[in-house]
């Protein structure tokens, strides 16, 4: 499965490998960011059964029916750096992600500090308290972009909220929980 690889670091079909992911995304609530069709491994997996799948893609024009045979698939047609994608989330009453994902899509499509700023406060609010995003590459188009990115990633290792770490070429935003 592709996301199984680029997002977990995990190359492998054993039984412990299917295992260990049924783990991490069973009855979870996924958001994807830029996912385009790149939900479709996920989506059409018999091992792994997430609870809700949220593709946040302006470039989506029109979707597979075939994407949502399991019934938890949804879209909206916005960007990940959009400052109304809270409020679209809250107004459709969508739960918080447990998992994001930005998979070969944002940052890496942000140009400015604005929108660079933008996508890193959607990430914090719409994240779950013990919930993760995973950024694969990390990587921008400008100085700008670079330069807002590494000012968003001290904000967040300065802030006791949230821990980070690198799994392979994926960065790893966890979210804390409050209890702990």
């Amino acid at each position: 499965m592709y996301y199984a690889g680029s997002l977990f670091n995990v190359h492998s079909n054993l039984e412990e490998a299917k295992n260990y992911l049924k783990k991490k995304l069973d009855n979870k609530s996924i958001y994807l960011l830029g996912g385009g069709k790149s939900a479709n491994d996920l989506l059409k997996s018999n091992d792994i059964h997430p609870k809700q799948v949220l593709n946040i893609d302006p470039f989506i024009s029109e979707e597979d029916i075939d994407r949502n045979n399991k019934g938890v698939y949804r879209s909206i047609s916005q960007r990940a750096d959009s400052d109304s994608l809270i409020e679209e989330i809250n107004s459709n009453k969508l739960e918080l992600a447990d998992e994001i994902w930005a998979s070969f899509s944002v940052p890496f499509y942000n140009q400015s500090k604005e929108e660079i700023d933008n996508l890193f406060n959607n990430i914090k609010n719409l994240l779950k308290e013990s919930g993760n995003c995973r950024i694969t590459p990390l990587s921008t188009q400008n100085k700008e972009a670079s330069e807002a990115v590494l000012n968003n990633l001290k904000d967040i290792t300065s802030s006791k909220d949230y821990n980070i770490h690198l799994q392979g070429e994926t960065l790893v935003i966890h979210k804390l929980s409050q209890e702990n």
